[in-house]
């Protein structure tokens, strides 16, 4: 049933700590930070089909204004797989926390149907921000459904356009709090710059980090969550109110309309001067982008201004751990492409979770731009990198392997997830993956001729290979498929097997297949490997049998696209 926070957190299903936490945060806080004017018992946590009713009868009504946020896991890179781990939806009096980590409740069609519901009804309007690229895109990812057949949104407003307008436009209200900092000389950025400029105090970031599928929750990340919603709402109210003075129109939902053309005169100004980008047939890593670069000092072996440092001892990838920002991901990729431990800040992410990881799990940031001189400040001497953001993501990927001394193999090569970082894989054989697919409704029932033909076409690949796991197995981390639940087909952690990208017609050719057990990414023996191994071959630390591996496209390991 739906559940209002009680004053003892023993007694809350989502929170519990063994020293009770307050809801009303420090004064020092207060005078920091943004702050809730929501009471405890206004925000209610949603778990079950009974506590959903009561929210789409507060809800789904003509006329009402919701704040729109979402949790997941922060150490996956890729948006598009990440998995939702909580839905916030604030509202001017109540905040409602739809808890998808709940078994049986997150994925429930009654569940789905609602938020079809919520982001479809034109009267309803529904506030963001950079839910395009951000939360939506892990919304899909954890309902599958919504692949097959996309949200439709209507009566939406993303906050990120609307402060997009505020940066270009160079306006200090007037009469706004004596704190507000507008431009790049802030140290707030994303949401909580906005925030920051419209309401006079940032957000608390502390716990963006945190666990968001682990349960039970703190308090702490329960007000944090709520927060981020609930500003919404208190952005939209003063914006809306007093548009002129942040010079903004009166009508902030016409600004969505120019966002395409914002976006672009934004790029153009970035490659002012530099070469153009050019799209490259070979850059198969992952959507790593390649950029034609001319000689600098960085191809001569200069990084950051500094030579290499000498004496690094050679290092293998699994024990290199960096971070990049958001305009290296072609660059991160390729790096997990070769086993380095990755993580990928988001291009709405504040650029201190970057130095909050690096202090926390002793990572490199790897940046470019204006943030460099920033973060460097934050972390210790030769922590923070910067590269020139023009050149290659493959040479950039060199430069750092040769920088520090990484030494990978080419048992190394897509021994990581390149979606979500994982190290850690199950391995399904061909017989109980069909099985699977065909639980699921994704491989209809075939009659005897197609099962006929298929076999015919896996005589005709040649000898079966008995199924045998990859050359990087003993980099890896193998769980078992015990561990898999029966009945949704997900992992310990939530995520289930993405079977839906599993092309029916490559069972018969595939003996077995690998699962990533974190994001629930699939994949299979390929032809990838090769192209990786000429790419870097350079760098790999290759035996003469791995040459021959390399040669042999049948044992190439690769991941589905």
């Amino acid at each position: 049933m739906q559940q209002s926070l009680p004053s003892d957190l023993q007694q809350m299903p989502l929170s519990q700590s063994a020293q009770p936490e307050e809801w009303v945060p420090s004064q020092a806080h207060q005078q920091k930070f943004y702050q809730l004017l929501i009471p405890q018992d206004k925000v209610h946590l949603v778990d079950t089909l009974e506590a959903l009713q009561t929210c789409r009868n507060t809800l789904l009504k003509d006329g009402v204004i919701v704040g729109v946020d979402m949790e997941w896991q922060p150490t996956f890179g890729c948006a598009s797989t990440q998995q939702v781990a909580l839905i916030q939806l604030a509202v001017s009096d109540q905040v409602f926390l739809l808890d998808l980590c709940a078994r049986g409740f997150s994925h429930h069609p009654e569940t789905i149907n609602f938020i079809r519901s919520l982001f479809a009804e034109q009267k309803i309007l529904k506030l963001g921000y950079g839910m395009a690229v951000g939360d939506l895109k892990c919304l899909s990812a954890t309902w599958h459904k919504l692949l097959e057949e996309p949200l439709k949104l209507a009566g939406m407003l993303d906050l990120l356009n609307v402060h997009q307008k505020i940066q270009r436009s160079k306006v200090k209200p007037q009469n706004g709090p004596s704190e507000v900092l507008v431009g790049e000389d802030s140290a707030e950025k994303g949401l909580s710059l906005l925030v920051q400029q419209v309401l006079g105090r940032p957000l608390d970031k502390t716990e963006q980090m945190s666990n968001w599928e682990k349960r039970p929750l703190r308090i702490t990340q329960i007000r944090y969550a709520v927060a981020d919603a609930y500003c919404l709402l208190d952005v939209y109210s003063v914006l809306s109110s007093k548009p002129e003075q942040f010079g903004l129109p009166a009508d902030l939902h016409s600004i969505s309309s120019s966002q395409s053309e914002a976006s672009a005169d934004k790029k153009r100004k970035e490659k002012q001067g530099k070469p153009t980008n050019q799209a490259s047939g070979e850059e198969e890593c992952q959507g790593a982008q390649g950029v034609s670069s001319t000689p600098s000092d960085t191809e001569k072996g200069l990084l950051c201004g500094k030579k290499p440092l000498e004496g690094f001892p050679p290092l293998p990838p699994q024990q290199f751990r960096v971070v990049c920002d958001s305009m290296l991901q072609g660059l991160g990729r390729y790096l997990r492409c070769l086993g380095v431990d990755v993580v990928m800040i988001e291009g709405t992410d504040d650029h201190r979770v970057a130095a909050k990881l690096a202090q926390a799990e002793g990572r490199v940031i790897l940046t470019c731009g204006q943030p460099f001189q920033t973060l460097r400040s934050q972390v210790g001497e030769g922590r923070c990198l910067s590269l020139d953001s023009s050149e290659k993501a493959r040479d950039q990927a060199m430069r750092i392997l040769k920088h520090f001394n990484i030494r990978p193999t080419p048992n190394d090569i897509f021994s990581r997830c390149q979606a979500c970082n994982s190290d850690e894989y199950v391995s399904i054989p061909q017989e109980h993956m069909t099985r699977m697919l065909k639980e699921k409704g994704f491989l209809p029932e075939q009659d005897d001729t197609l099962r006929e033909s298929d076999q015919q076409e896996d005589e005709n690949l040649g000898p079966s290979v008995s199924p045998a796991l990859p050359r990087y197995a003993l980099r890896c981390r193998w769980a078992s498929l015990l561990e898999l639940d029966p009945d949704t087909l997900s992992f310990p952690g939530g995520a289930p097997i993405q079977l839906h990208t599993v092309p029916p017609g490559l069972l018969p050719r595939i003996p077995l297949f690998y699962v990533c057990t974190r994001c629930g990414k699939v994949f299979w023996e390929g032809s990838h490997f090769g192209r990786v191994f000429s790419m870097f071959q350079e760098v790999l630390q290759v035996t003469d049998r791995d040459d021959e591996t390399a040669a042999e496209p049948a044992a190439a390991a690769a991941q589905q696209n």
